[in-house]
């Protein structure tokens, strides 16, 4: 009679074909979770690797382990169910041998919502990405601290992290097994950056210099990075990092270059400390980008640097500023400036909340050993407060690993010393680079109103225009020599208050002239003064957007 103690069966409830992966640490030491650990694909007992959707199969659970010199049988397996295309988390569960005689491991079903259900946890991790400084993202580094603080069994860990996510507006479906499951994903598998489209391409950018030296110049094409699925692929490879991918960097002069991903970043070498090219990709609110209300969909944007130049890069090409789907951030110089180096400070943070996350995760599986190890009995309170020393140990590993991934920059990057302490420091940048971008749209204004002056001063020019051209070329200077966060905000302050002001001296001016301004002078200032209020309520809606960077509000967006 054959053994079947090491069976397990698979429900796959889904409609979709899944592959059963078995994710284990190499040592007991090692922090990495969930797809960061080892993976290993497992045939069925009936043959192949595929599990159809609205079926079940069987697995074979047989790892072993040296421990104290001998070989020891594994009992508790994490599983992933995946999808078999791309390895996309259907599922993510653990298992353990019963202390029954026989033993025997429980069966495993996958719900008929784990697609949608892990969907919506990737769109969680898209909006902590695009929002790592919003309440959202704090309240849930605070759920996952008090959890790694007070927790005492694998339930008590989901208990408190199901309590967040049922007090969210949005995403009541979602565990923090799922987080982790679609968190170390992205981080994994290159697929969730092509869109888990066919092909799929990023273009990006540098700062442009003008001839004079100065960074007035729009940002300089650098190339793309190009996705390609190589063909004819129905089964995800759990050892290709690339997702089946074929990707490469092309330069502006064509030359490709083959990339790698590896960590959640994409790079031109495996081998080097610091690889030529190192990008990272993260999410952004496409509004802040375009200043357009209207796009309120999260676009995924590449920032990195290329043979030491810092970058940026989305998915569409900016041909021109006024081109479709171009974004107003890549034809402002100090926007496009700002928002790269923000993007560098925005991984930082991101990386210490995934501190929290990976200890809580390493401290759930260790809690479940415990039980194990107790033969189905509850630890002991001294064992629970070794387990958390263990814990606390991996900080040093996590730190080291991640820093290592901000070397690769080539910047001069540390990893903060806490989660407050990043999120605090990026609301400052956030708004820092808002106000950059609410520069550029007074100095559109501040242009328009230059417009104005020249084409009345055809008719004569006047002391009320000289007061003009003077209380214009002051407001120019102001945010031109704006050198720190403190004085832009001094000068946008200024500038904001001027404007107005100009505006209505303006208008007075082409009242007092009347009937001597030609018709066609008439309608270029009425053009004219369109275009200011236009950029005046963009101007509001960057105000707008840094308001609510202070109170923690997300607004609504289609992902």
């Amino acid at each position: 009679m054959s053994d079947t103690s090491k069976n397990c069966t698979i429900t796959n409830n889904t409609t979709v074909g899944a592959l059963i992966v078995d994710a284990y640490n190499t040592t007991s030491t090692n922090p990495k979770q969930v797809y960061a650990q080892t993976l290993k694909v497992l045939p069925l007992t009936a043959g192949g690797d595929i599990l159809a959707g609205q079926a079940s199969g069987t697995v074979v659970l047989n790892d072993y382990t040296q421990a104290g010199g001998e070989t020891v049988y594994n009992t508790l397996y994490e599983l992933i169910i995946a999808r078999a295309t791309d390895l996309f988390p259907l599922m993510n569960t653990s298992v353990m041998q019963s202390f029954a005689t026989p033993p025997a491991y429980p069966p495993v079903s996958v719900p008929a919502t784990g697609l949608t259900d892990m969907q919506l946890a990737q769109q969680f991790y898209q909006t902590i990405m695009a929002f790592p400084t919003s309440t959202l993202s704090q309240q849930f580094q605070q759920a996952m601290t008090a959890a790694l603080k007070t927790s005492t069994s694998t339930g008590s860990i989901d208990s408190q992290m199901n309590a967040f996510f049922a007090s969210t507006k949005e995403y009541q479906s979602v565990t923090f097994n799922m987080y982790m499951a679609v968190s170390t994903y992205v981080a994994t598998f290159a697929n969730a950056w092509a869109n888990y489209s066919d092909s799929y391409t990023y273009y990006i950018y540098s700062a442009g210099t003008a001839a004079s030296g100065s960074d007035t110049a729009n940002p300089t094409y650098q190339g793309s990075l190009v996705f390609t699925r190589k063909p004819g692929v129905t089964e995800a490879s759990a050892t290709d990092n690339n997702g089946g991918y074929t990707i490469n960097f092309v330069d502006a002069n064509n030359k490709s270059t083959t990339m790698y991903f590896n960590q959640g970043q994409f790079v031109s070498s495996l081998s080097l400390d610091v690889p030529p090219i190192c990008l990272q990709a993260t999410y952004v609110l496409k509004s802040q980008l375009s200043n357009k209300a209207s796009d309120n969909q999260l676009i995924p944007i590449l920032s990195g640097t290329i043979n030491g130049a810092k970058v940026m890069g989305t998915d569409t090409k900016q041909d021109t500023s006024d081109g479709p789907g171009s974004l107003y951030a890549f034809f402002h110089p100090k926007t496009f400036s700002g928002w790269v180096t923000l993007f560098l400070s925005v991984f930082g943070a991101l990386m210490a909340l995934e501190w929290i996350g990976t200890k809580l995760s390493a401290m759930g599986k260790g809690l479940l050993k415990l039980f194990q190890r107790n033969e189905g009995q509850p630890p002991q309170q001294s064992e629970i407060d070794e387990l958390r020393g263990q814990i606390e140990d991996l900080q040093s590993q996590i730190e080291a690993n991640q820093q290592e991934l901000l070397d690769r920059f080539n910047e001069q990057l540390e990893l903060p010393p806490s989660v407050e302490d990043a999120l605090s420091g990026l609301k400052a940048d956030f708004t820092n680079t808002l106000n950059l971008q609410s520069a550029d749209v007074q100095l559109d204004i501040l242009e328009q109103q230059v417009s104005q002056l020249e084409q009345l001063a055809e008719y004569g020019v006047t002391p009320e225009m000289q007061g003009i051209a003077n209380d214009i070329r002051s407001n120019i200077n102001a945010l031109n020599e704006a050198g720190t966060p403190a004085e832009l905000q001094t000068a946008l302050d200024q500038v904001k208050q001027s404007i107005p002001d100009v505006n209505t001296r303006l208008g007075n001016v082409v009242q007092d002239l009347g009937s001597e301004i030609s018709q066609e002078t008439q309608a270029a200032i009425e053009e004219s003064n369109q275009a200011i209020q236009e950029a005046q309520e963009l101007s509001d809606k960057i105000d707008d957007a840094i308001d609510d960077i202070n109170d923690g509000e997300i607004p609504d967006i289609d992902v």
